[in-house]
């Protein structure tokens, strides 16, 4: 139906949008590398010590730095859009 096929685009739309999120910060705070470091801060993420220890991401595999982001941001921001957002008026997330 017509309005099954507007939720799914929706949804499409919401994911990429969070993708895209997710993606400016990490160029932002990292440029991609899962070796970067700022002080205490770490990979692409830039997590400190206390979120790594919450969330993981000690690694330096992109996909264990970046399942570690996701769950910090899904619980302080709720979605990357958010975060990004917050990421835009403080410089920080």
């Amino acid at each position: 139906t017509a309005a099954s096929q507007s939720v799914q685009t929706t949804n499409l739309d919401y994911d990429q949008a969070e993708q895209q999120a997710l993606q400016t910060i990490i160029m932002k705070e990292s440029g991609g590398n899962v070796n970067a470091r700022n002080g205490i801060y770490f990979g692409i993420g830039q997590l400190s010590p206390t979120l790594r220890a919450r969330y993981g991401g000690n690694s330096t595999d992109y996909q264990d730095q970046l399942q570690a982001m996701k769950a910090y941001i899904q619980d302080r921001y709720g979605s990357a859009q958010a975060a990004l957002a917050h990421h835009l008026q403080y410089n920080w997330y």
